[in-house]
């Protein structure tokens, strides 16, 4: 199984799907709540709690962890040293 996060749309999403077309067990998380896209999970990757559901739903499956894709975030014109951290 490999997760992408930011799954839902833009980059994330492209990838998720160029990875099912290769035959890949995927699972995308996103804050969004519904997503066309298949195997989809509802998760905030900065809220701890939502990690922690998430991950107990994802190792309830008989697939092993084979890849995390991490697409999810924002955008900021700010230089890397002065982006606060939250």
């Amino acid at each position: 199984m490999i997760i992408v996060t930011g799954g839902s749309s833009g980059l994330g999403k492209a990838i998720s799907e160029d990875l099912r077309k290769k035959g890949e067990d995927v699972f995308t998380l996103s804050r969004r709540k519904e997503s066309e896209t298949l195997n989809h999970i509802s998760c905030d990757i900065t809220n701890y709690q939502s990690l922690k559901d998430t991950y107990i739903k994802l190792s309830r499956s008989d697939n092993k962890f084979k890849a995390l894709i991490n697409c999810a975030g924002i955008a900021s014109m700010n230089l890397a040293i002065t982006t606060p951290p939250h």
